[in-house]
């Protein structure tokens, strides 16, 4: 009866955590937005982050840091305090389920371990495809940018139909270069700033090139067509690169995802294999697969990797 008892109430303060995180977290995702509306409407806006405050703790500086770089480039529209707040309870909810659900102590690390990976792989993601279709409309947008200048424009004033009429994420991009601009920040330092936003090798020969216009003169327009062609090539190889490379990254994929596949349904369809699976070799084993199995698709990945810049 008191073992019974005791149950009871282990999962029942373990569905209080659960409903009391899950509160927490929208709670903290609806102020924040709302903040983030208000400083909207008084048009302010910010250089970046802060980066620490004292009375925070060092551990939640470095993950805040963390967080704020995997989502600058990324695209998303997520504040700060609310990617904090998401990836908070994707930490902290799948181990609780897991306590409800009796699972062992490490099935619940490593769904802890999983929940607070998930979010930073999705950002990353998300930042790698932004990076891609940033570089592939950048070789577009010369061209418009050097018609504005033979017009007779500045180039703050020839960024401006960039920053609004061009595909995400080169408008918003191009929008905050515009907005650095009007602030009166050098407009080699804006580019060179953009160019570190977004790790592109073609806007930094972009900033390179007005460098030097600014220091030994000559057209604008004509430095902007060239290093457009040189763009468009650049582009053109990197497609090419990819598609010759698309079967072999396929390949390096499957090889990952096929034996931890076979090794669930194994794990589900035998009891032999569960019982080896639950011992301590077999818990050796299968950490010792998985490293390999990490190792192999990382050296897949850099065999693969062909610089054409």
């Amino acid at each position: 009866m008191s073992q019974t008892l005791v149950s009871y109430f282990f999962y029942g303060v373990t569905y209080v955590l659960i409903i009391a995180v899950l509160t927490l977290c929208v709670m903290a995702l609806l102020v924040s937005r709302q903040l983030r509306v208000l400083s909207e409407r008084r048009n302010v806006y910010h250089e970046g982050e802060e980066v620490s405050k004292k009375k925070h703790s060092s551990i939640l500086v470095e993950l805040r840091e963390v967080a704020r770089q995997h989502i600058e480039g990324s695209g998303v529209k997520f504040s700060l305090n609310e990617f904090m707040s998401i990836w908070a309870a994707c930490t902290a909810v799948p181990p609780l389920l897991g306590i409800v659900m009796g699972m062992n102590a490490l099935v619940v690390m490593l769904l802890a371990a999983l929940g607070a990976f998930l979010p930073l792989f999705f950002l990353s993601a998300k930042k790698k495809h932004s990076e891609k279709r940033f570089e592939e409309l950048l070789g577009q947008t010369m061209p418009l940018i050097s018609a504005n200048l033979r017009g007779g424009a500045m180039l703050s004033q020839a960024i401006r139909p960039v920053a609004e009429n061009m595909d995400e994420p080169i408008k918003s991009e191009f929008e905050q270069l515009r907005r650095d601009m009007d602030r009166g920040m050098p407009v080699d330092k804006a580019l060179d700033k953009l160019a570190e936003r977004n790790k592109s090798a073609d806007l930094k020969l972009f900033a390179s090139a007005v460098r030097a216009q600014m220091r030994t003169g000559g057209s604008l327009a004509d430095i902007v067509d060239s290093v457009g062609n040189t763009i468009q090539q650049r582009c053109e190889m990197r497609q090419m690169v990819r598609s010759r490379t698309s079967q072999a990254r396929f390949t390096a994929i499957l090889m990952v995802c096929v034996p931890p596949a076979l090794g669930l349904v194994f794990y589900i369809g035998n009891d032999m294999y569960r019982e080896f699976y639950s011992s301590a070799m077999g818990l050796v084993v299968i950490c010792i697969c998985a490293l390999l199995e990490v190792l192999g698709y990382f050296i897949a990945n850099k065999m693969l990797d062909i610089k054409t810049d």
